[in-house]
């Protein structure tokens, strides 16, 4: 009995079988398609990489092959030195060849070495003024008493030195000592030269006027002058000298933008801005109006205009102030 259950349920199942028979064999032939269409892109693919195979191999082959025409050019060109050099040498014995072959070797090192002092020359001037502006900044900005001995003679004669070139020529003297100078001057001829001594030049004669100028000139005029003039001359050089760092520092006023005249307010240098004073004999001041610009080059950008006084400028403003 379980025997026919059993054929009759396997009779069914082929009888499904046949029913769905053509979906499946249609279904079927679809998998083949895509079967045969994967395995042709496959093979496509399979073709393109053993191209890109063969290539590679060929790029392989010109690398090596260029690699190699770069080695015999090198060499090539070793040898073409070589045969100038040899060239050179062509009828001279082994001491001539062996001295100018020396000579060459030495030139060529002296040419090297020339070449790299000049590298190191032009990088080490190019740093030494930033350096040096760096160090003397940072040395001013210390108190006196801080200062090395060194940079204590090198201020000092450098004050000296702008005050002798001041005092020295008197074009360079400021209006302030030109009319210092004229008041002791009066002052001086008025207490020496009495009412005698006036009457008896008042009585010369005309003839005797010029000489009696030349040896004023020459004998009266340098005696009193070295007496009376040059000590007083002498002591006001000292305290210039003296106070020239505190002269320098200020305070600075009435100074006027050459561009738009605008007055800066009164302002006082500091230390850092004394050595620049006197290490370049003027400084560089910010307009304080806002409006005054400069513009940087083909008119990109703008920056604050700045304008340059000179030492002797602001000696002659700080003292008729």
């Amino acid at each position: 009995m379980t025997g026919g259950f059993d054929r009759i349920e396997k009779h069914i199942e082929q009888m499904e079988a046949v029913k769905n028979y053509p979906s499946l064999k249609a279904e079927n032939e679809g998998l083949k398609e895509q079967v045969e269409e994967l395995r042709s892109e496959l093979s496509k693919k399979e073709d393109r990489i053993e191209k890109l195979e063969e290539k590679e191999e060929k790029l392989e082959r010109r690398e090596s092959e260029l690699k190699d025409v770069k080695e015999e050019l090198e060499k090539t060109e070793s040898e073409l030195k070589d045969l100038k050099e040899i060239k050179a040498f062509r009828g001279l014995s082994l001491e001539e060849a062996t001295e100018k072959f020396l000579e060459s070797k030495e030139a060529e090192i002296d040419e090297r070495s020339r070449q790299k002092f000049r590298e190191v020359k032009e990088e080490y001037e190019e740093k030494l003024p930033q350096m040096i502006e760096k160090r003397l900044s940072e040395v001013l900005a210390k108190p006196r008493s801080e200062w090395s001995p060194k940079i204590e003679e090198l201020v000092d004669s450098k004050a000296k030195e702008i005050s002798n070139h001041i005092l020295e020529e008197r074009k360079n003297w400021p209006e302030w000592f030109k009319k210092y100078f004229q008041r002791e001057v009066s002052s001086l001829v008025d207490e020496q030269i009495d009412e005698e001594f006036k009457a008896r030049v008042e009585e010369r004669s005309n003839e005797l006027a010029e000489e009696k100028l030349e040896g004023l000139k020459t004998r009266a005029w340098p005696e009193w002058y070295s007496k009376n003039v040059e000590p007083k001359i002498n002591t006001l050089r000292d305290k210039m000298r003296e106070n020239a760092l505190e002269v320098l520092k200020g305070p600075w006023k009435g100074l006027k933008c050459d561009n738009c005249g605008a007055e800066k307010e009164e302002f006082v240098l500091t230390d850092a801005g004394v050595g620049n004073l006197l290490r370049k004999g003027k400084v560089e001041l910010e307009c304080p109006n806002p409006d005054c610009v400069d513009h940087g080059l083909f008119g990109l950008g703008s920056f604050k205009h700045q304008f340059e006084v000179f030492i002797e400028d602001l000696i002659g403003l700080k003292t008729t102030a």
